[in-house]
């Protein structure tokens, strides 16, 4: 690899990857919508604003920059589409077009609510929510192109992601948690994802795989994290509800996925997420 670009560096999975590029003293780039906190701006609305100059033949463009608020997408469905869609295909293509290798991150919710197998191969897949639409509409248009990859993320966990940052809130406050249940995902650990894209970055011509779905190895529904969390890190008090309608027409409320390649991707097993909770409370 040439150059590492890293688009999207404001994201919360860009920042857990910084910090880990820094730590392995990995070069690269940092791009994002606004200039004063990335090396590079991009505006998705306006891409042929992007000086695509920079780019060499093998660098290496890791994707994460969307609008990835499933309800935002359905609400604001012509705003995110243009981004999602149009002016992320307009520049990968535009990459592509340059011989650079592209790292795309979708998502699970491609997958729906279907109850089957759901792993890298299977074939149709259904999308539930605009969201989902959005991201399998990005690896439908390059699934033949040979420098182009994909990484399909379940729920990626740490300990300040959304959820856990809400029940250090509900803690901390001593607040009543309301979960929202049934609502299940095969959970990932941050540290998991990481290590795929590092594993990738080192040896991107040697994996002929296209997509990886990251999907941990158990399902975990948010009732399952609270519980989790009280035996663990400490007792939060909490009560079930059941989502609103319209929650569960943005995303499903399960979704079924497996993975054939990731494992051997990330060179062991995927974390088990009682496992990762005890090792995010060491750290932090």
């Amino acid at each position: 690899m040439k150059k590492i670009f890293l688009i999207g560096s404001n994201s919360y999975l860009s920042k857990k990857l910084i910090n880990r590029f820094n730590k392995e003293k990995f070069s690269f780039i940092t791009v994002s919508s606004t200039s004063n906190n990335s090396d590079i701006k991009l505006d998705l609305n306006h891409v042929n604003r992007f000086n695509f100059d920079v780019l060499r033949k093998n660098d290496l463009v890791i994707f994460l920059s969307a609008i990835s608020s499933p309800d935002k997408c359905q609400k604001e469905f012509k705003t995110s589409f243009k981004i999602n869609v149009t002016g992320t295909i307009k520049f990968i293509e535009e990459s592509l077009n340059r011989k650079v290798n592209v790292l795309f991150f979708s998502s699970d919710t491609v997958f729906g609510s279907d109850n089957g197998q759901n792993d890298e191969d299977t074939l149709p897949i259904s999308p539930v929510g605009e969201y989902a639409f959005m991201k399998l509409s990005v690896e439908n248009y390059f699934k033949n192109e040979p420098n182009f990859k994909i990484f399909r993320l379940s729920y990626v966990f740490s300990w300040d992601d959304k959820f856990m940052q809400y029940l250090h809130h509900c803690k901390n406050k001593n607040i009543i948690a309301e979960i929202f249940h049934p609502f299940t995902r095969k959970m990932v650990y941050v540290q998991d994802v990481i290590d795929g894209i590092l594993k990738l970055v080192n040896k991107w011509d040697s994996s002929d795989m296209q997509i990886f779905n990251f999907c941990g190895s158990s399902q975990y529904s948010r009732l399952d994290i609270v519980r989790l969390y009280n035996k663990i890190v400490a007792t939060v008090n909490y009560e079930i509800s059941k989502p609103p309608i319209f929650f569960y027409k943005a995303r499903p409320h399960i979704i079924y996925i497996n993975s054939k390649y990731t494992e051997s991707l990330i060179g062991r097993p995927f974390t088990k997420i009682e496992d990762a909770i005890k090792i995010e409370k060491l750290n932090n």
